[in-house]
């Protein structure tokens, strides 16, 4: 729909306006001279009314018809008016105009009414027997307090009507005069007004193009207000234009940062729409980086984990990431972050950040590391167990003879080689912790916790009653949880071998588990020595000891903890310890149920 201009809202309205106020001012003006003219008929009527009542009343008797009559006739020519001479009743007795005998009952007219309840009353009507519109006044004529007759006077208001439609004429001329005066200076009035906001309109639409150098420069006419319009709206396209070359510079620096990033950068909007991609991502996908935006995330790639991690993100709402094997001639190895984006203002998420990190080379490192320590600690454990089972026979051989002093040196290297073995079997438990959480070969299982913790307490009975420790397991029947067996109860085993070993003779070691939310906890709680605060980030690394000399003493390999920590992220749980020295520490595991 085509919407009218200003210019023609405006000077049709001003003539309009200007229109209705000149007809109403002429029709008002109108009015007071029609109601003034009447006003003046009227009284002149009700003057010669009452001249006239005066001799009717001088006659001795109404009931001699014909004299009233006559009387009404000669005065009615003598005044120019027609007078009427009506009994209460209605009946005519007397008329200027008519033979009264022919005359209807005046009993119902308006003016008859109100002058026979002892008032004027007077009517304006069309007269069907003299054929024209007249003006009637009627006054009652009282004797001794009683109304005996009305006297009525009439007069055409043909001539009043004239007069009054000649100055109407008058009006409407004077009116269509300055109508015709008005129209080409609303033209002109209009014209002024409109022009500023066309120039306006005009430099608004220069700012919608782009082009913010442009100022807006209005006629010296205008009013402040478009002035200061025009000022605003010049001094919002100079910092329209800052803030564009400010927003343009650091969208050029964050491409520039983005496009040299070692990492790949693919952002997605909630349909899964490419949005950006840097470089590197461009590479590793082998697609046109300029020819992506706007592309479904589906056509880079089909990977089901990437997919996967995609839509966790946008429904979580969370940031999310996952190691994931690219496939390819070679293997490639990437780090997948996924985080959502969120509006500026709203806490709304608008889309998914991908950032892709390449761990090939520390999958390799980690590789090579792995199978170093696999290899050092299987070529170990055999030279160890031919050492082990020589010390045996040896020692079972001196015991006969008198040498204490040789068995117990022999019982010494017994002893490390003993050691020696536990350190290999703690390297070869990690080793296999770690290939397995790498190749996704690990088979899990739905367990019974509370079968899992009792087996576990089997397996430390000895270690606990050596020690006099007494080891209580605090678990529902009806706690599942699924995971690798093995692995739980040797996670489990270390941590209660580890709270036996710093645990007095006569105390007590609690293992408790329970559901809380989501995740099944499994507590081992001592009532040691404990362990001071600044050790406590550092308790679950390879051989890391609070005490090193105690440990030794205790036989501890510095793995036991690692193993646990290894283990509990196969599971996708975590551990955590809390302390407090001289009173014991909770080492707690998580995982998911």
């Amino acid at each position: 729909m085509k919407r009218t201009s200003l210019f023609w809202q405006l000077y049709p309205s001003y003539l309009l306006i200007m229109t209705l106020c000149l007809a109403g001012t002429g029709w008002y003006l109108s009015s007071v001279f029609q109601q003034f003219y009447f006003d003046q008929v009227e009284e002149d009527l009700i003057a010669r009314a009452q001249l006239i009542r005066v001799h009717v009343r001088s006659l001795p008797e109404l009931s001699d018809e014909k004299k009233i009559d006559a009387l009404c006739k000669n005065l009615g020519a003598l005044v120019s008016t027609r007078i009427t001479v009506i009994l209460p009743s209605g009946k005519v007795i007397g008329d200027s105009e008519k033979d009264p005998a022919l005359m209807d009952n005046h009993a119902t007219r308006p003016e008859i009414k109100v002058a026979c309840k002892g008032l004027t009353g007077s009517s304006i009507r069309y007269s069907h027997t003299l054929k024209t519109r007249m003006m009637y006044v009627a006054i009652p004529l009282k004797k001794e307090n009683r109304i005996i007759a009305v006297i009525r006077a009439s007069k055409p208001l043909s001539a009043i009507e004239e007069a009054l439609a000649s100055i109407r004429l008058k009006i409407i001329w004077g009116c269509f005069c300055v109508i015709l005066f008005s129209a080409p200076l609303s033209f002109v009035v209009s014209r002024r007004l409109s022009r500023p906001v066309k120039d306006l309109t005009k430099g608004a639409e220069c700012f919608t193009g782009g082009n913010l150098e442009h100022r807006i420069s209005l006629p010296p006419h205008a009013s402040y207000e478009f002035h200061l319009l025009a000022d605003t709206m010049n001094r919002m396209a100079r910092e329209l234009d800052m803030r564009i070359s400010d927003l343009a510079q650091q969208r050029n620096e964050l491409d520039t940062v983005l496009s040299s990033m070692y990492e790949g950068v693919v952002a997605l909007d909630l349909e899964k729409r490419i949005v950006f991609i840097n470089d590197s991502a461009a590479q590793l996908f082998k697609v046109d980086k300029l020819a992506a935006p706007g592309r479904p995330f589906e056509e880079l790639t089909r990977h089901p984990h990437i997919q996967n991690l995609v839509q966790d993100v946008t429904i979580c709402k969370e940031t999310v990431y996952e190691e994931i094997e690219f496939p390819g001639n070679d293997e490639i190895y990437l780090l997948v972050h996924g985080t959502p984006l969120k509006s500026f203002r709203e806490d709304i998420v608008v889309g998914v950040l991908l950032v892709f990190n390449d761990i090939t080379k520390l999958k390799q490192i980690e590789k090579v590391r792995r199978d170093f320590v696999a290899n050092v600690s299987h070529e170990l454990k055999t030279p160890i167990t031919a050492i082990r089972g020589a010390v045996e026979t040896l020692i079972d051989l001196l015991a006969t003879a008198d040498n204490r002093d040789c068995k117990r040196f022999m019982e010494i290297i017994l002893e490390n080689t003993r050691r020696i073995n536990r350190i290999v079997e703690d390297l070869l438990i990690l080793a296999r912790l770690e290939q397995s959480s790498d190749r996704y070969t690990v088979e899990f299982e739905k367990l019974n916790v509370s079968n899992l913790l009792e087996m576990a307490k089997e397996a430390c009975s000895i270690a606990a009653g050596n020690k006099q420790v007494e080891i209580i397991v605090s678990c529902n029947e009806d706690i599942f949880v699924r995971g690798n067996p093995h692995f739980l109860e040797q996670a489990i085993i270390n941590l209660i071998d580890n709270a036996i070993k710093y645990s007095g003779a006569g105390r007590k070691v609690l293992v408790q588990a329970e559901e809380e939310k989501d995740m099944v906890v499994i507590r081992v709680i001592d009532h040691g020595c404990g362990i001071p605060a600044e050790h406590l980030p550092r308790v679950f690394e390879r051989f890391y000891r609070v005490d090193k000399s105690r440990s030794r003493e205790m036989g501890g390999t510095g793995l036991g903890l690692a193993i646990v920590k290894h283990a509990v992220c196969l599971h996708g749980g975590k551990v955590s310890v809390e302390s407090t020295p001289g009173k014991g520490s909770i080492f707690s595991i998580s995982i998911p149920n």
